[in-house]
């Protein structure tokens, strides 16, 4: 508004601001000024809704949940079996892989696959026999299918919530040593999460598109009204 009433105390009085042309620009400073508390409002929304991430994530420390990840736990202490959910959309053979967190191979062998899911559980025993120590164990897995070609297998695992991320956003959550999205989570919260990140994104991009547009006719009336003047 400002800017305006510059440009009418400025004018040529033998050549004043044309009222259509006034009109338009009042109504693309208005625009612009509400643009501008449109940015802040959507500004404090998204504030609002990084607290209530922060909060709801922090709420699952302790729960147990299903993520997308290959690492499992191993505890003979309390008899639990390290166990991987498996799943891939055509049947296959294939090969499966687990080492201890140093690397080391603890057990390999081969098991066929249905299409669908379906649970792979290791007890602790290798190859040789030997009971391998509780810690986080990691599947690797490669499968073929009956022509031979390579099928992708994904894997989840179920863990305990350890601790959360608060410094990524969205937060992740930490489950056997490893962080994921709560997106990924086999939670009802992790839904919400997952569909925050997109209206999130997907509404700040609208917004700085449109203030983009106000500006630049904003622009290019105030080189006209110059124009105008030093004419």
């Amino acid at each position: 508004m400002t800017l305006l009433t510059t440009q009418l105390q400025n004018q040529n009085p033998l050549d004043p601001l044309d009222t259509n042309q006034f009109t338009q620009q009042l109504v693309e400073f208005a625009s612009v000024e509400q643009q501008i508390n449109m940015n802040t409002n959507l500004q404090s929304l998204i504030t609002m809704q990084q607290t209530t991430q922060a909060t709801s994530a922090l709420q699952l420390v302790g729960s147990t949940v299903t993520v997308g990840g290959n690492s499992a736990t191993l505890s003979n202490a309390t008899s639990t079996a390290a166990t991987w959910s498996l799943t891939t959309s055509t049947p296959a053979t294939a090969t499966v892989t687990v080492t201890n967190s140093s690397g080391s191979t603890a057990y390999s062998g081969t098991l066929s696959l249905n299409a669908g899911t379906q649970s792979f559980t290791w007890n602790g025993q290798g190859n040789n026999g030997q009971t391998w120590p509780d810690g986080t164990y990691t599947l690797s897995i490669k499968a073929t299918g009956a022509n031979g070609q390579a099928v992708t297998v994904s894997t989840q695992v179920q863990g305990v919530v350890s601790g959360v991320n608060l410094a990524s956003n969205p937060p992740t959550l930490k489950v056997n040593g490893q962080n994921d999205q709560p997106g990924h989570l086999d939670h009802p919260l992790g839904y919400a999460y997952r569909r925050t990140g997109i209206c999130r994104a997907s509404h700040t991009e609208a917004a700085t598109r449109r203030g983009d547009d106000v500006e630049r006719r904003r622009r290019a009336a105030t080189n006209r009204q110059k124009s105008s003047h030093w004419a």
